[in-house]
């Protein structure tokens, strides 16, 4: 996982060139900065991918087993 930082002296003044007021564009920038949890990067949602990925194909594989083991009962 990755954090991300934001320059927020930067972040308002942009957000007031966009005709928002200081205080609102100092709400908007406080709200995410207040936010500056871990995200998932692509790579760690690719990597959650196959390891998703080799559980399914090791549960249809053992599924089969099971299926093949009730077909021919032991004697």
């Amino acid at each position: 996982m990755a954090s991300y930082s934001i320059d927020t002296a930067k972040a308002i003044s942009r957000l007031e060139e966009t005709g928002l007021s200081h205080d609102q564009a100092q709400a908007i920038v406080a709200t995410f900065a207040k936010s500056n949890e871990q995200v998932a990067t692509k790579a760690d949602l690719e990597m959650l991918k196959s390891q998703l990925s080799l559980r399914i194909y090791l549960m249809a594989g053992l599924m089969v087993v099971a299926l093949k083991i009730l077909e021919y009962p032991q004697i």
